[in-house]
């Protein structure tokens, strides 16, 4: 080992010095100066740091050696002799010396490097010159993390509200349709409630936000029902669910909808789902209840097609053992209903042509299509209500016609305008829920409205 110059004070010049110790680089852990304490009392200067220049070896701990030949130390271990050609070799080497648990960590990267240096044999007994190969590696760990298997953890959630959290209900007695004459069939459409939206009356007119929504929606689910002179006479409740019930799918970076397309949101998606799931509670139970079984049909929409067949698998689990209710949560963006001579579609209406309507309804229900008379299709998405009906001879839409067909209805939205829709002029519709009586026998019977 070569002989080190006396360090001195960078401000006194004194080499009445204290040494301090080594100071380590945080990123690669290598040596790279030296700290001192000068001495002198008339020098102002009470501690600095040398960087690592001259050429010597310095066992630290007993476990790493700095090899100083030049500016910044490299860390070499005792026992690594591995040759620097193998890189993968080497790595293996370093991890199993340093007993990296890699059950817990990865390697993210690592660089080796290698260099002679060669040793002058003056003043040995054989006076040759000796190369050495210096090596230095770095590794980059990062602990591993489980990543979240929503699908798991969705089907272990429905498996223990199946198990646990869904009792045996039988139909209630006063649903005997032996003892009644019931043919109706009620809907109850309460589509773009976009629960979790947030609106500011100064910005879009009116205040909304997830406490005016789940009250609004209760009200409005009530209100329809108040429509109808005699609830005896009901004989099922279909209940479409989803139609951007929640107002966003994704939550980071920011809330973003099925597209990320970003929203402004009232709360969290815990919250929101929650909130969502307590609310379809709610209404369902109100309904089997206080009037006839119900038919819960998800469809999701655009913001929050995802989120949406969650949270109606979690209803699919919780009336499991209900017979009063039953779910369809099956996949498919359309869905349709046979009612006797009635055959309903439903879809949210974003991506569907109106022009085409008629004919993927022949198309996706060829059975319902060929047994029943009236058919009709119930669409949100809009937020303004429009109803049309399909010439099935000249495939066009024409609201004037009055032709046996698909009858094509566009629903009002539930939720107020956002800033967004504000701004570009997405505004002025009359808000609120549409329900549908139809008849067993003679379609569609009456049309019921609560406004906002």
């Amino acid at each position: 080992m070569k002989e080190e110059k006396q360090a001195k004070c960078p401000s006194c010049g004194s080499d009445q010095l204290r040494f301090k110790g080594y100071r380590k680089s945080e990123v690669t852990n290598e040596c790279i100066s030296k700290r001192y304490i000068c001495l002198n009392s008339e020098c102002d200067k009470e501690g600095f740091s040398i960087s690592i220049e001259k050429e010597q070896e310095k066992d630290y701990n007993g476990s790493y050696k700095y090899d100083e030949r030049k500016e910044g130390a490299t860390v070499e271990s005792n026992n690594f002799t591995s040759k620097a050609g193998n890189k993968v070799k080497v790595l293996d080497e370093f991890l199993e010396l340093c007993q990296v648990d890699l059950e817990m960590w990865y390697v993210d990267r690592y660089q080796l490097n290698a260099w002679d240096v060669t040793i002058s044999g003056k003043g040995s007994s054989t006076k040759e010159d000796n190369t050495y190969t210096n090596y230095q590696i770095k590794v980059w760990l990062k602990r591993i993390v489980d990543v979240f298997d929503k699908d798991k953890f969705i089907g272990e959630l429905i498996e223990d509200v199946k198990n646990n959290h869904a009792p045996i209900i039988s139909l209630r007695n006063n649903f005997d349709n032996s003892k009644t004459s019931k043919d109706n069939l009620f809907i109850p459409n309460l589509y773009d409630v976009h629960l979790g939206r947030l609106c500011w009356h100064e910005e879009s007119g009116s205040n909304y936000d997830v406490k005016i929504a789940v009250d609004l929606v209760e009200s409005l689910l009530k209100g329809l029902f108040r429509h109808v002179s005699d609830l005896s006479k009901i004989d099922r409740i279909v209940f479409p669910i989803g139609n951007d019930f929640l107002n966003y799918d994704y939550a980071e970076p920011y809330p973003m909808t099925t597209n990320q397309t970003p929203q402004e949101s009232d709360v969290r998606w815990q919250k929101m789902f929650r909130l969502g799931r307590n609310l379809l509670y709610s209404m369902i139970d109100w309904m089997y209840e206080n009037v006839a079984p119900v038919d819960v049909i998800g469809i999701p929409g655009n913001h929050e097609e995802q989120s949406m067949w969650y949270l109606v698998s979690v209803l699919e689990a919780k009336y499991e053992n209900n017979d009063n209710v039953r779910v369809d949560n099956s996949p498919k963006s359309r869905k349709y209903y046979k009612y006797g001579s009635n055959l309903i579609g439903f879809a949210h209406g974003k991506d569907e042509k109106n022009t085409e309507l008629h004919n993927l309804m022949s198309l996706d229900a060829p059975k319902y299509w060929a047994d029943t008379t009236y058919r009709y299709y119930y669409l949100g998405h809009n937020h303004h209500e429009k109803s049309m009906r399909s010439k099935t001879s000249k495939s066009v839409i024409n609201q004037e016609a009055d032709y046996k067909g698909v009858m094509i209805s566009y629903l009002p939205a539930v939720a107020q305008t956002d800033k967004y829709e504000h701004k570009k002029g997405y505004e002025g519709s009359i808000r609120g829920a549409r329900a549908m009586v139809h008849n067993f026998h003679k379609g569609r019977t009456h049309i019921i409205g609560e406004n906002v």
